[in-house]
């Protein structure tokens, strides 16, 4: 849309405005629809067998909410020697 306006405006053959237009108009549909997200996105997806053993841990509460442990005894950001 707005490539036409600019080679119609350089090519001298008017000044066609309603192009603007009809791009806000587009470009507010695609936000929208990116907002949107899928169809049946409301519904919970069943875990398969593996992820349900991952969840039944009792670790998967600590790690969901972010509370990470150190491995090996070395602090995470500590890249050592």
């Amino acid at each position: 849309m707005i490539r036409h306006w600019f080679n119609t405006h350089h090519a001298r053959k008017g000044n066609p405005h309603w192009t603007w237009a009809v791009a806000v108009v587009i470009f507010i549909v695609i936000a929208w629809l990116s907002s949107a997200g899928k169809p049946g996105d409301a519904q919970p997806e069943a875990l398969s067998a593996g992820a349900g053993s991952y969840v039944a841990s009792p670790h998967f509460a600590a790690v969901k909410a972010g509370d990470r442990q150190p491995l090996h005894g070395v602090p995470f950001g500590d890249a050592g020697p």
